[in-house]
């Protein structure tokens, strides 16, 4: 009954989709924006002598083109996304971050394309957020995802907000290449993915979620089904006989819950998600924290806030997660300035050994078209029983410059 009902909603929005085009392109109004980016990191450490510890140089171009119908009651959204990059064939591609259409009518919200969804309160993990696949070659972590084909419908009250979304297809997640860092000791051999269910990507997931504010409190509770974006990695040999990971996609059944309460300066913020897992044992992760906010700190235009979140995964310290015991602490910088200054420094630590993970994050426009940002991970003291092993060579700073338009 319910993949009935999901079917007819794939057909809905096209048509209402067509009929918007046909019918109000009279009232239609054009936005163009975006910005085109040069990047350079720099590693600290060689990678087994193999020359990847030079600085890498790459660009990309992210353009946004938005028309808006009937006043803004239909959104079109198109959204290219292309970078290219110096050492790792891998990193310079090509995605879709956006190609989708957005219509209201009343209390109903349909949208069909390929769209970025995001779920998730947490500063350190986004748990819950399962729509968008990870594009493991920009950054890893977690924070740049590829747009996802996806048909939706959203029902708003004053009892909460319904969604209810289909995605046709599985985007895969990316990996960097030979030449590329930060990445494993091995290949991970895209070209032959390990699919669960089927042998291709066509295989429809859905979800369903509810969202709703009460006084203080900003709830919502997800369910989905379909092939979990974090794959495993199974050691294979190529065709070539040379030892490569095959990506490994599995179909879960997870449950998300976030929870942010706003008491004056205060955050507090949960999300916690149960799912089968690879081997449909079932698990649970949760990161909970708070956040306080001094404002105009010290007599300034600025903001303060400090962070502090603890993870858990209950598959322990032998699991796959990196955060399976982890206190994360974090300082955040808001300047308020006319230059829109931004810094967020952190660090994460494994309460079962001696690891850290070390980041800043900090920005400043320069004018009005132009941002410089300075980015930089370090991993210190990462033991082999430990995800993040791969990464123990691969700190790095990484500065961009973007150029708005």
């Amino acid at each position: 009954m319910v993949m009935k009902w999901l079917r007819t909603l794939l057909v809905g929005p096209a048509l209402l989709a067509g009929w918007v085009v046909s019918t109000a392109a009279a009232e239609m109004e054009t936005q163009l924006e975006g910005n085109i980016e040069l990047e350079t990191r720099i590693f600290t450490n060689a990678m087994n002598n193999d020359g990847r510890d030079d600085p890498n140089l790459s660009g990309s171009i992210d353009p946004i083109f938005t028309m808006l119908f009937n006043r803004g009651q239909h959104t079109v959204t198109l959204n290219p996304y292309f970078r290219w990059d110096l050492n790792d064939d891998k990193r310079t591609h090509f995605d879709i971050r956006q190609a989708s259409w957005i219509g209201a009518f009343g209390n109903w919200e349909f949208r069909f394309g390929i769209d970025k969804v995001f779920w998730g309160v947490t500063e350190s993990a986004h748990l819950v957020d399962i729509i968008n696949q990870d594009d493991g070659v920009e950054d890893i972590d977690g924070e740049d995802k590829l747009g996802q084909p996806l048909v939706s419908a959203s029902y708003w009250s004053n009892y909460g907000t319904v969604t209810l979304v289909l995605m046709p297809y599985f985007r895969e997640r990316t990996f960097a290449g030979v030449d590329g860092r930060p990445t494993s000791p091995l290949r991970v051999d895209t070209s032959r993915p390990i699919f669960s269910k089927g042998n291709n990507n066509w295989n429809p997931d859905w979800a369903i979620r509810y969202q709703h504010a009460f006084g203080m409190f900003d709830v919502a509770a997800s369910y989905f089904k379909g092939f979990s974006r974090t794959p495993g990695l199974v050691p294979d040999l190529d065709t070539q006989g040379a030892p490569v990971l095959r990506p490994s996609y599995s179909i879960i059944n997870q449950v998300g819950v976030e929870i942010q309460a706003t008491i004056g300066a205060w955050l507090f913020k949960f999300e916690g998600i149960t799912n089968d897992g690879r081997h449909k044992d079932r698990h649970y992760a949760f990161a909970s924290g708070v956040e306080y906010t001094f404002y105009q700190a010290f007599g300034t235009a600025a903001d303060i806030g400090v962070i502090a979140e603890y993870l858990h995964d209950s598959r322990g310290p032998n699991g796959p997660s990196a955060s399976e015991d982890d206190l994360f602490i974090g300082l955040r910088w808001e300047g308020n300035d006319t230059s829109t200054t931004r810094i967020l420094v952190g660090a994460i630590f494994d309460m079962d050994s001696s690891s850290k993970v070390l980041f800043v994050e900090a920005s400043r426009r320069i004018g009005e078209r132009w941002r410089i940002t300075l980015d930089g991970r370090f991993f210190v003291g990462v033991p082999p029983n430990d995800p993040l092993f791969f990464f123990r060579r691969d700190d790095f700073l990484q500065l961009r410059l973007a150029r708005f338009f």
